[in-house]
């Protein structure tokens, strides 16, 4: 009796801690989407070094496949998981392309 009232705590607590930080989930999506909106626009106004072609592969396209992704496993502790972590996924696979982009050496034998 006393181990399933204390996984019932945890259900109860974990459900009550993401009713406070949903909002400021959603807040920070929507204040990440304008920074991305505006990077989207300098790179198809061609203000930066990138090419035209890579505002279709910002962060934001990223942040979407993840979360499509989660959004379309079973709800579980893992999808609550990769949907939080979608925003930081997205920016590390950009970094990582960018990075992939600018190395000379691959670079030298794509030409």
């Amino acid at each position: 009796m006393c181990q399933n009232y204390g996984s019932e705590q945890a259900a109860l607590l974990s459900k009550n801690i993401s009713k406070v930080l949903n909002p400021c989930l959603y807040f920070s999506y929507f204040i990440f989407i304008i920074a991305m909106i505006d990077l989207i626009l300098a790179i198809a106004k061609e203000k930066t070094k990138l090419r035209r072609r890579e505002a279709f592969f910002t962060p934001l396209t990223w942040i979407c496949l993840i979360g499509g992704v989660s959004m379309l496993l079973p709800e579980s502790a893992f999808s609550k998981g990769l949907y939080t972590f979608c925003m930081n996924g997205g920016m590390i696979v950009w970094f990582i392309r960018m990075m992939y982009w600018k190395n000379p050496s691959t670079t030298a034998k794509q030409r």
